[in-house]
């Protein structure tokens, strides 16, 4: 609680002296700050109370490097290579996009096949397309 009105006051604050000075881009940098500190806040809270103790480096600094180049390997082969006029193209860079990041993270040992085979018996796609009914006796 502490820290949503801790993190809402100085989004006030930043809001009320630099917005009408620098305008929207202000308000994105308090976004960002805010949120960013509100999630650093949480995030020490729960390794206080569980005693995970987090990887920084292969959590948060090689993922934001892999989006980061991702994202400019993707810029750079929308601006020069394909044509933007239809729709396909652009699912085509997105597809691109999640295939670049996705190899990156791979390559960079943040996510492996230990992260995978946790993600199994999440089975997001369960139950889709299979109705169960129940039947009835007739007499």
């Amino acid at each position: 609680f502490i820290v949503s009105i801790i993190s809402s006051l100085v989004s006030i604050a930043f809001i009320y002296f630099l917005v009408p000075v620098y305008g929207m881009d202000a308000f994105l940098v308090s976004w960002f700050i805010t949120c960013f500190g509100t999630s650093a806040a949480y995030a020490f809270r729960l390794s206080q109370l569980t005693g995970v103790i987090y990887d920084f480096t292969k959590m948060i600094l090689y993922p934001t490097v892999c989006a980061l180049a991702a994202g400019l390997a993707v810029n750079y082969f929308v601006n020069n290579v394909i044509d933007r006029s239809s729709l396909a193209p652009i699912i085509l860079s997105m597809a691109l996009l999640l295939a670049i990041y996705a190899a990156l993270l791979s390559v960079t040992g943040c996510v492996g096949p230990d992260e995978l085979r946790a993600l199994k018996p999440l089975n997001i796609f369960a139950g889709r397309g299979k109705v169960k009914t129940a039947r009835i006796r007739r007499r």
